[in-house]
């Protein structure tokens, strides 16, 4: 009986220090890892602050380039709802694709209050969502959200100086390449109230 107990202890002491070397290695990765993504985040907050807006009155073409990226936009509407998230907001919509997947993307112009309250609505299907079955995930920011579920296309909610911004794909691939390249290309060439030279 002594001889299992002390085996059984030896096993475990063995685990553990399997465990905490497995930690120190690690722990420098993580840490890494931790950091790209913090400056990752500087870098999105400082491009939020530093964008143009377009004028409040831009033309539907200039909203919606006819490439971003690699994707073409192959249609154009105002069918702005959408319904999982409870959005039912006057707004301009726009499909793109890219040869592989679709990526739909709707524009609205909203005050912050507004916004908060929209965000207020993905939180709310958020929390509904609690011992239910299937995955979600939900990211606020402030300025931006992330919300994903088992039973809808995962939305990237972008909210900037009036403007909001929801893109959804199927598509498993990252997001933030299109997504980023969009905003630049409807990027007023001047801040707003600023004449040109």
């Amino acid at each position: 009986m002594g001889k299992k107990i002390a085996i059984g202890c030896g096993v475990l002491a063995v685990i553990g220090v399997i465990g905490v070397a497995v930690a120190i290695v690690n722990v420098p990765k993580i840490i890494k890892w931790a950091e790209e993504k913090m400056a990752e985040e500087e870098e999105r907050q400082q491009f939020a602050e530093t964008w143009n807006p377009p004028a409040k009155d831009v033309a539907p073409e200039k909203l919606f380039p006819a490439k971003v990226g690699n994707a073409l936009r192959k249609s154009q509407d105002e069918a702005a709802d959408i319904p999982d998230l409870r959005f039912d907001i006057k707004g301009q919509h726009a499909t793109y694709d890219d040869g592989l997947y679709d990526v739909d993307v709707y524009v609205y112009q909203v005050t912050e209050l507004e916004k908060e309250a929209l965000f207020g609505r993905v939180q709310d299907i958020y929390d509904e969502g609690e011992g239910k079955s299937g995955m979600r995930q939900m990211t606020n920011m402030g300025y931006r959200m992330f919300y994903d579920s088992s039973e809808d296309d995962p939305s990237y909610l972008w909210f900037m100086k009036g403007w909001l911004f929801v893109f959804r794909t199927s598509s498993e691939d990252d997001l933030e390449p299109f997504i980023m390249a969009y905003l630049k290309g409807i990027e007023a060439e001047e801040p707003a109230g600023v004449e040109a030279r």
